[in-house]
């Protein structure tokens, strides 16, 4: 079963909340976007959607050991051995509200979307279960989620030579990477052996923007909130992000 929500000045249905926003920010754009209301398709409201809820101070321990696995799995992405484009990362006991207050520390984002479908994949199998979908589009505040916790640092990008991960410097001009290189070919400090060390053979870059077109960018969050029918507080959440990946010739 699909939801829709309707635009609250026009009643025109969307599939996503993003286009119900869109739609209503071109369309409506006088008036300041209210959000709306999933509905079945007999019209009845989604009830139990998950709110953004901030956990107790005796919680937050926990949350951030959880955090920093989830972390790490994330910054693990870079990897070159891994794949290059889409990858998903599955947490399978995931308390609610350890998601609830990851919704809170992502400010509240919008629910995307809410479909009942299939779920064929480890922990539990259904032939129908619900699904939420939430899409960050904001790189700055995925980042200031995952920085409330302070075990694994966290980063977007990494160089590798051959596997191993050295220092990559970014320039922000043309100029700026000319004037290093000057520097780096005259100065009688830098050796051939010591520049093919920290030359990279490959790149890692987590995108998370708002895309071209049809080519988004995004941080999605797909929570399964039914996939334990006996252990109601615990769910499934699956990260679904974009990992660039280069590799340069030698």
């Amino acid at each position: 079963m699909a939801f829709t929500i309707n635009c609250s000045k026009c009643n025109k249905q969307f599939k996503t909340g993003y286009s119900a926003k869109k739609h209503y920010d071109h369309s409506h754009y006088q008036h300041p976007y209210q959000g709306g209301i999933f509905r079945d398709s007999r019209g009845q409201a989604l009830v139990n959607q998950p709110k953004a809820l901030q956990l107790d101070k005796e919680e937050m321990p926990h949350y951030k050991m959880w955090l920093a696995l989830v972390a790490e799995q994330i910054v693990g992405s870079l990897t070159p051995s891994g794949k290059a484009g889409w990858q998903q990362i599955h947490e399978v006991h995931v308390k609610k509200s350890h998601f609830e207050h990851l919704l809170f520390s992502l400010g509240g984002p919008p629910l995307y979307q809410v479909r009942d479908v299939k779920h064929h994949k480890q922990p539990l199998h259904h032939d129908i279960n619900r699904r939420f979908s939430y899409r960050i589009y904001d790189a700055e505040v995925v980042l200031n989620a995952l920085t409330e916790q302070e075990i694994v640092r966290i980063q977007t990008s990494a160089a590798f030579r051959y596997g191993a991960q050295v220092n990559f410097q970014r320039f922000t001009s043309t100029e700026e990477a000319v004037e290093a290189a000057k520097q780096r070919a005259f100065s009688r400090f830098t050796t051939r052996v010591q520049g093919e060390q920290q030359t990279p053979t490959s790149r890692s870059e987590i995108v998370v923007n708002a895309g071209e077109g049809r080519s988004t960018r995004e941080l999605e969050l797909i929570w399964w909130p039914d996939v334990f029918q006996h252990c109601r507080d615990y769910g499934k959440l699956t990260v679904r992000l974009f990992v660039s990946k280069t590799t340069f010739k030698r």
